[in-house]
């Protein structure tokens, strides 16, 4: 190699070596605050801005921590079948300008050309950070899912360490349990809030008995989206819209909607949350460990809103069953509790729902303050048109004298005028 040759390197090295990156430059939040944090104001090398910028060694660092928690080398984690990696594979330019670019969000091409030109010539895989076999995703919502329909579902939290897997399902619920605090998805429901439930009928008979707008009893109550047959949960709406789409049935012409107000704070796990909710960058040192549980439940919260697929409903909804069941039951650490979870409407978008966990005796006593409105029932025919006339404020007027009688458990009937129940809401609420 001749001097001029060597002094060309020695100024490409240069030039490398003085490389800033601003944080102008980079969309990511978290490498852009990485930048401002760890920078100092100089030129940036690819805008030409004097700003806050980092050298761009650090900022290859930053990135390459990012890529190493979400991928891995492939010849650490895959098998080899004939000379080539059983599963999917990516070379460090796909990995850069396929997968993470968007994520990275650079400004500049030459950045990511800089970023790949220094990364090595390495075949790269995806890590499971729940399990480090990469062919292995057992610790997904479909792995899990599978597992408690078609394997074992009674006694899972119990079973010995199987295939050197270093979490079992019971653990991995835990890790749920865990970063549902950490990204915050309890959601207070506020004294005064109103919730609503519908039931459909064939005729205009209307009910007037209010256990007939609480759950079914033990012995009627079917399996549904969050409780196995024979367990007692009440069903609700945020909205009315929400409840009358949610219940609608072809077969049924009529529906009445009734409204129950809640008197005390009431704390549950806010699923509908999810739907805005970003998955965390691999760049977010602080929050992207828990990307894994918001997978996990954002499945969860799409399995629990979805529309009842298949004629198995003993097997169907047995995954949203167990997950809800953990969080009414074993998910009760430093007195911390959930009432309920919201999730959204399948059929309403934009409405949420909410199931409370209150059986048909803890609603006919106003547990958690949640009490029964007649006064604002309505009631409804086919393409849900409202019905007013003298049966349906007959309807109103019994079952407000059926709420209240249930509410003070022994005041008579004929001491209580049917036309009395709007003056007297305040007293039910």
């Amino acid at each position: 190699m001749n001097s001029k040759e060597n002094s060309t390197k020695d100024n490409n090295e240069m030039d490398e070596i003085e490389k800033n990156v601003c944080h102008e430059c980079i969309g990511n939040k978290s490498l852009k605050e990485f930048i401002k944090a760890e920078g100092k104001k100089q030129p940036c090398s690819y805008c030409g801005r004097y700003r806050k910028a980092v050298g761009f060694d650090s900022f290859y660092d930053a990135i390459m921590d990012g890529v190493c928690y979400a991928y891995s080398r492939a010849v650490d984690e895959l098998p080899v079948d004939e000379g080539e990696y059983v599963g999917k594979t990516y070379t460090s330019q796909d990995l850069i300008y396929d997968e993470l670019s968007d994520e990275i969000a650079a400004n500049d091409d030459r950045i990511l050309d800089d970023i790949v030109e220094n990364m090595p010539d390495e075949t790269w895989c995806d890590k499971d950070p729940f399990d480090n076999r990469a062919d292995d995703d057992f610790y997904s919502w479909d792995a899990f899912s599978k597992m408690v329909r078609e394997k074992m579902r009674f006694v899972f939290y119990r079973i010995s360490e199987e295939n050197n897997r270093s979490l079992q399902p019971s653990d991995i619920l835990d890790l749920i349990s865990h970063y549902t605090r950490e990204v915050r998805l309890t959601r207070a429901i506020r004294s005064s809030t109103k919730l609503y439930r519908c039931r459909t009928l064939d005729n205009d008979q209307w009910y007037t008995n209010p256990d007939d707008y609480g759950p079914p009893d033990s012995a009627n109550a079917v399996a549904g989206r969050m409780n196995a047959a024979g367990i007692e949960m009440l069903y609700l709406a945020m909205d009315e819209e929400t409840t009358l789409q949610e219940a609608y049935s072809p077969n049924r012409e009529y529906a009445v909607v009734v409204q129950y107000r809640v008197e005390e704070p009431l704390y549950v796990l806010d699923l509908a949350r999810l739907e805005k909710m970003k998955m965390p960058s691999v760049f977010d040192k602080e929050n992207r460990d828990a990307s894994h549980a918001i997978r996990f439940l954002k499945m969860f919260a799409k399995d629990i809103s979805k529309q009842r697929m298949n004629k198995n409903t003993d097997t169907e909804y047995v995954p949203t069953q167990i997950v809800t069941e953990f969080f009414r039951y074993v998910n009760r650490k430093d007195g911390d509790r959930y009432d309920g979870i919201c999730y959204s409407s399948s059929l309403n978008p934009g409405g949420t729902c909410l199931v409370l966990f209150m059986n048909r005796e803890d609603v006919r006593r106003g547990k958690n303050g949640i009490h029964l409105i007649p006064s604002e029932t309505h009631f409804y025919k086919k393409q849900f048109c409202e019905l007013k006339d003298a049966k349906t404020a007959k309807a109103k007027g019994e079952l407000f004298v059926n709420a209240k009688i249930a509410q003070s458990g022994n005041t008579p009937t004929e001491d209580i005028a049917a036309s009395s129940f709007g003056s007297s809401k305040k007293s039910l609420v």
